[in-house]
């Protein structure tokens, strides 16, 4: 499906946008003239739409998340919020992560990861309530660079930090294990 829509995309931002700026220019028959500044501009709006359009076509489907990246990115720095979520991932199969499910968030890169993090399980309400989580620990241990989110002395989540240019991806690894016995379920 990602492949279809890549090519979708580069034959309408690139292709489909040339040929539409030759008629407009040129006419059906070729037959006008064009100045180069004027083919150029018209050009670069017809790319600029198109890219737009595909972006969001992209995003509606679920094949490509930029233009909900992008959208989120500008709340974000605009002062709206102080963090989005990404994807939520549950990680059955895979190794590292037996059982987990992972939760994503995003964050200005100048934010305190200790701080937000805190913020971000506090105002989860599917977690923070529902698996009776009060007394909540955010530590950051400089070792293997990767924070921890304890209740007492339980160990609930880590959330590995990763830094993606002017915005760090959190993602919280919660053990489904540890939360259901704190549920006591």
């Amino acid at each position: 499906m990602k492949v279809y829509y890549l090519a979708l995309s580069l034959f309408l931002t690139f292709f489909f946008a040339h040929q539409i700026t030759h008629v407009m220019c040129f006419g059906r028959y070729r037959d006008k003239k064009c100045k180069k500044k004027k083919f150029y501009f018209i050009y670069g709006f017809w790319v600029v739409f198109f890219g737009i359009l595909c972006t969001m076509m992209g995003s509606a489907s679920g094949v490509d998340h930029t233009f909900d990246y992008g959208m989120n990115s500008l709340e974000l720095y605009l002062g709206k919020k102080n963090y989005f979520e990404g994807n939520v991932i549950y990680a059955e199969d895979d190794y590292k992560h037996n059982g987990d499910f992972i939760l994503e968030y995003y964050v200005k890169n100048t934010e305190d990861i200790e701080i937000i993090s805190k913020q971000i399980v506090e105002e989860n309400v599917f977690i923070f309530r529902a698996y009776n989580l009060s007394d909540i620990n955010v530590v950051w241990k400089s070792v293997d660079d990767e924070l921890y989110v304890y209740g007492g002395d339980e160990l609930y989540a880590t959330i590995d930090v990763e830094r993606k240019g002017l915005l760090v991806k959190l993602s919280f690894y919660w053990n489904q294990e540890k939360l259901n016995q704190n549920m006591g379920g």
